[in-house]
């Protein structure tokens, strides 16, 4: 049995990570200001650049934009990077030459375009980011939630359903901050509760959930691993990956905890006995994106916006087989489910 002293430095360190991140805005210090002209009744033309449209996430996403945009009659453009981080810069580039009005940028880190971002600033066009954990010079606005609560609540429930010494593996992306975030205080509650890493899987390139399948597979058969008691990972794709992984070897002891939440990942969480749980928020993602808006309003109104703000306006929820939605729901922390369906059950 675990000491009360171990467990309170375990609560002391969730509890640290709300206070610290679940705030609702913070401001860097010596940011610049950005402050435009009006733009009165000129027609509004937004970019949005996605990581890579082929995830349910990225859908449920760009669906939020489309929705504000077609709200205020503005012209809303998704253009998909496929993952080719190398292309992001020539992207913005088109994107500010080509006279869009703001930028909009889905979890991809401005380190990989930071002096297009400047370029923007100076333009008087606004960057803002949505969820990728960096930031930069000249980069108006990072609205996110808090990666770090999120690979506290997958790596805390984990440890509760095993024993000090069980051992595990952790699938995950070194090249996305919000899964290198995720992944960093996960090994610090892993660490405390005396949870065993295995063996860290890291995805370089290819296909992220075909590659994520065959690196818990491999790592799963090896005879070093034979006692692994779960699969923690970064990314739902990675999560459906270990889960069939698991399963394919019949390994339906096996605990999968994850990120996000789709309607895929819904119906896994019901029908695969090894997916047990996602630190999520894209039933959320509307107000997100509702305030991503509004902050354009502002902007675009001619009102100054302290650059390099990280706004977070919405926390993560933990959704396990236990507190499952009705069937068409993302989950909502009131219980309330009197409304219309959000999506088709897969």
């Amino acid at each position: 049995m675990r000491s009360i002293f171990k467990n309170s430095i375990r609560i002391v360190l969730l509890l640290g990570l709300a206070a610290l991140f679940l705030v609702s805005t913070t401001m860097a210090v010596n940011a610049d200001v950005l402050k435009i002209e009006p733009k009165g009744k000129k027609e509004i033309k937004i970019a949005v650049l996605d990581l890579i449209s082929a995830i349910e996430t990225a859908a449920q996403t760009n669906s939020h934009y489309m929705k504000e945009g077609k709200k205020r009659g503005w012209d809303v453009r998704v253009f998909d990077l496929k993952m080719n981080y190398a292309e992001a810069p020539n992207i913005l580039e088109n994107m500010i030459n080509a006279g869009y009005d703001a930028i909009l940028v889905n979890w991809t880190s401005p380190k990989y375009y930071k002096a297009q971002v400047k370029k923007a600033f100076d333009k008087g066009i606004p960057v803002f980011t949505n969820h990728c954990g960096d930031l930069v010079p000249g980069l108006a606005a990072e609205f996110a939630v808090s990666s770090y609560a999120q690979g506290a609540m997958t790596a805390d429930y984990i440890s509760t359903k095993l024993k000090a010494g069980d051992k595990i593996l952790m699938s995950t992306d070194p090249t996305v901050a919000p899964c290198i975030n995720r992944r960093i205080v996960a090994e610090r509650v892993f660490e405390d509760r005396k949870i065993t890493i295995a063996q860290k899987l890291y995805f370089t390139s290819g296909d992220p959930v075909q590659v994520g399948y065959d690196q818990v597979k491999n790592a799963l058969t090896a005879d070093v691993n034979k006692e692994i008691k779960a699969v923690w990972t970064d990314w739902e794709g990675r999560g459906q990956s270990a889960s069939r992984a698991a399963m394919d070897l019949k390994r339906s002891d096996i605990i999968v905890a994850t990120t996000d939440d789709s309607p895929l990942t819904y119906t896994y969480l019901r029908e695969n006995p090894t997916y047990h749980a996602t630190a999520a928020m894209i039933g959320k993602m509307g107000i997100l994106v509702e305030r991503m808006f509004k902050e354009l309003d502002n902007v675009f109104a001619g009102k100054p916006l302290q650059t390099e703000t990280v706004i977070i306006p919405v926390s993560s929820y933990l959704v396990t087989k236990e507190n499952l939605p009705p069937k068409g729901y993302f989950f909502r922390d009131d219980g309330n489910y009197s409304g219309k369906p959000n999506f088709k059950v897969q």
